[in-house]
């Protein structure tokens, strides 16, 4: 009986070898080299990288195994890739990080699908950031700052030299943070040259501590957040830099995931040839005036402004502290930025999709609405420190 039951065995042996050749059958579902990694790219790598300021790197398909269900979550969420608003009933957006339904489902049908790796393929390279069009002025911090340490957020401003003689117009502005992995975001102004200096000398060590901002009558030249690329103002528009105000920085330093290491973060600016036809601010509105009650989940306010004059709105910048849960921002009912889940970590400038901007007339209705889930015992306002809240929108706005 013994070799009738070998004759048997070793064909059908032979047909199992003959069948995947010792590789299996072909995947059916999304794999990483041929669907996965090139998103990741695309949309992840610019925090998700070796030496990123993400908790983790997604450089290698044994990376990305491993956070397969926690990309898939992250994704289906939309609490990645960062970007908050939502897009549907609204003015469309330049630069949109959504990911679109069909590529949410290529990370869920991947991890759910076991999270096959696929024939190797050459990577897709990381997205590159767009650099300026042309530099012409690079400032940096004048001596490298190490955050403090026994703190896991740390909000600095410093002076950054500009050498200007004379008034300019800033129409683009790039940031290169020198410690990737710290750097959270970075805001840049223009402000009272004494105030600043005054600010400077109030405190030891490079710079000064700053959560909200470098001080009273700063005006916004723009910001960068991980991920972004160098950031051109709508053609024909531009900030004007005071040559008699001093280039501040506020950068936010975040420790979570890293030792505090030496930072020496530089700007490089690019200024109009000739003075911009349309001289550009960043506008704001707010409400002060709120009491968010003990253990209040899901207060809101609202706040409703009329335009003062007409004129051009070509971009949004909303902002609430930790406890935000919600911010929209309406002009005369037109829904232009609606923000379901804030998130106080992500925090960035919208500029619309248009090439001609948002045409505002005198009288019309700007409409905010602000919620907050306050699961403290105590009574929230507004104010500057992390603990209090706003409930605030500034708008890139023309005449």
């Amino acid at each position: 009986m013994r070799p009738a039951a070998l004759i048997l065995l070793a064909p059908l042996a032979a047909c199992i070898n003959a069948n995947d050749g010792g590789t299996g059958p072909e995947p059916t579902g999304p794999t990483y080299h041929h669907d996965v990694q090139p998103l990741i790219a695309q949309h992840c790598q610019g925090c998700h990288t070796a030496g990123g300021i993400a908790p983790f790197a997604l450089d290698t398909f044994a990376q990305a195994e491993t956070q397969a269900f926690a990309m898939r979550a992250a994704v289906t969420s939309r609490q990645m890739p960062p970007w908050m608003p939502e897009e549907e009933g609204c003015v469309p957006l330049r630069e949109s990080r959504r990911l679109t339904d069909a590529q949410v489902k290529v990370f869920s049908d991947w991890a759910e699908g076991g999270a096959v790796e696929g024939a190797p393929a050459p990577p897709m390279p990381a997205k590159q950031e767009r650099g300026l069009e042309r530099v012409d002025a690079s400032l940096k911090l004048p001596t490298p700052y190490t955050p403090q340490a026994g703190l896991t957020d740390d909000y600095r401003c410093f002076v950054l030299p500009h050498g200007q003689t004379v008034d300019r117009d800033v129409i683009g502005m790039n940031v290169r943070p020198d410690q990737r992995q710290m750097v959270h975001h970075v805001l840049v102004y223009a402000v009272d040259a004494a105030l600043a200096k005054s600010q400077d000398d109030a405190e030891a060590g490079e710079g000064w501590t700053c959560f909200s901002g470098p001080g009273q009558d700063a005006v916004m030249l723009g910001g960068w957040v991980p991920g972004t690329s160098a950031t051109q103002y709508p053609t024909g528009t531009g900030i004007t830099l005071d040559a008699k105000k001093s280039v501040v920085v506020q950068i936010h330093y975040n420790l979570l995931t890293t030792g505090a290491q030496p930072d020496q973060t530089s700007l490089e600016l690019q200024f109009s040839e000739a003075r911009v036809p349309n001289p550009a601010a960043f506008s704001a509105m707010a409400n002060f005036w709120f009491d968010i009650p003990p253990m209040a989940m899901g207060y809101s306010v609202n706040a409703q402004v009329k335009a003062p004059s007409s004129g051009t709105v070509w971009g949004v910048f909303p902002h609430m502290h930790t406890k935000g849960r919600k911010i929209s921002v309406k002009k005369s009912g037109q829904c232009l930025i609606d923000v379901q889940k804030w998130d106080f970590h992500w925090q960035q400038s919208f500029f619309f999709a248009s090439e001609s901007g948002l045409k505002f007339n005198a009288g019309e209705q700007i409409d905010l609405s602000c919620t907050w889930d306050n699961a403290t015992s105590n009574d929230v306002k507004w104010g500057e420190k992390t603990s209090d809240e706003m409930c605030l929108a500034y708008f890139y706005v023309t005449k």
